[in-house]
């Protein structure tokens, strides 16, 4: 997923450049009594940008999923884990909105190519799974790990979990991908619990 983000990164800032010269060098053909090039500059344009940013944000949250949902919850860095998350938010938003108003805008909708935004709906299907995901854990990871958490909020909380588990136990290998797992976490049903 990096080396393709780098990639798509690497496609649009080559493409930029090759657009800034283009009018030159259709000139000097032009001047030399020579076919002029034709290639879709502004559709490819369009496309590197978005698949370029897409693609990145998308390694940002796969590199969040990896960095966080694999941690023990009694290890999570709360202060790292909410900023994290927030900035993740608030990226993911400004990226769906810059799509969103390129799909809205019935000319760079165009260079994008309908075959192209069916591609950036599947590979959007993930990351938006996921910030979900962040969206929904992140609330009970911090009602769990705070000072003034019940035990007894714990085991209205646990109470689905493996039966032969301790309490103590389940705290200590409970991770925070488990907490994404549970039914009352994915459905939002936890709210009533604090």
């Amino acid at each position: 997923m990096k080396q393709l983000a780098v990639r798509f990164a690497d496609l649009s800032s080559k493409i930029g450049r090759i657009a800034n010269d283009y009018p030159a060098v259709k000139d000097h053909l032009a001047i030399l009594g020579m076919e002029p090039i034709k290639i879709a500059l502004p559709a490819m344009t369009v496309r590197a940008r978005v698949f370029a940013q897409v693609i990145a944000m998308h390694r940002e949250i796969i590199h969040c999923e990896e960095s966080w949902m694999n941690v023990r919850l009694v290890e999570v860095d709360l202060g790292e884990l909410n900023s994290q998350v927030g900035t993740l938010n608030a990226d993911y938003g400004r990226m769906k909105a810059e799509v969103a108003d390129i799909l809205a805008d019935s000319e760079q909708a165009k260079l994008l190519g309908e075959h192209n935004s069916g591609a950036l709906t599947v590979l959007l299907a993930k990351p938006d799974a996921l910030v979900a995901i962040f969206n929904r854990v992140l609330p009970v990871v911090n009602a769990l790990r705070s000072e003034g958490m019940r035990r007894r909020r714990w085991k209205d909380l646990l109470s689905g979990v493996d039966a032969q588990t301790t309490e103590e136990e389940l705290r200590e290998k409970l991770l925070v991908r488990d907490l994404a797992h549970m039914s009352m976490v994915a459905q939002g049903e936890w709210r009533g619990i604090f």
